[in-house]
């Protein structure tokens, strides 16, 4: 961690979540500071060859959640955790202990906390909360970005039970939530007025 300590002085980042809005992410919704995709988010992101500073968390650890990020994406895990053992070879690796390096009182930590926690200590000065559609209208579908689809998971009970956290966490640093939208449907209703589904 101490790698990473101060590495985005002053920055915006970016902080990509798996929420239905996910399917819509494009790479005109980002500006300028690192990016830290959640877990399988990384799918979305990369596709998009956004030239940004891109680091995918890789907290899962369980075997077909895990997504090795392409090579010229830097990869962090979690120390003590099943994570930790994925991708020793890749070639910009962090381990990051949730206790130790970032102050929490158990390593079960959803990944949005542990993002949050980590950008802080990049010294970020602001924070995008991108496609984390649970924080602003309390949806609970995660999207696959492997399969394109959106449902209801087993990780919708930690949504749910984590949200109170998440937006305390965020009061100490200024943030914005941007949930990408289906920008043709959009388009179709400014064309026809908002009848149009």
């Amino acid at each position: 961690m101490n790698q990473l300590r101060h590495k985005h002085t002053g920055e915006t980042c970016w902080i990509v979540g798996k929420g239905p809005s996910l399917r819509y992410l494009r790479a005109e919704h980002f500006g300028p500071g690192p990016v830290i995709a959640l877990n399988d988010a990384i799918v979305a992101v990369q596709e998009l060859d956004i030239p940004n500073k891109v680091y995918s968390l890789q907290k899962d650890g369980q075997p077909g959640f895990m997504v090795k990020p392409r090579m010229d994406i830097a990869l962090i895990v979690q120390k003590n955790y099943p994570s930790q053992k994925y991708y020793p070879e890749h070639p910009e690796r962090y381990v990051v202990d949730v206790i130790k390096d970032l102050g929490f009182d158990h390593i079960q930590v959803l990944a949005t906390r542990m993002a949050i926690a980590i950008a802080k200590q990049m010294d970020c000065s602001a924070l995008k909360m991108m496609c984390c559609d649970n924080l602003v209208t309390g949806a609970l579908e995660t999207f696959n970005p492997r399969t394109g689809n959106a449902k209801v998971t087993g990780a919708a009970h930690w949504y749910q039970l984590t949200r109170p956290y998440i937006l305390k966490d965020l009061e100490s640093v200024q943030h914005e939530f941007i949930i990408p939208i289906d920008m043709a449907r959009e388009n179709m209703r400014s064309l026809h007025g908002d009848n149009t589904r």
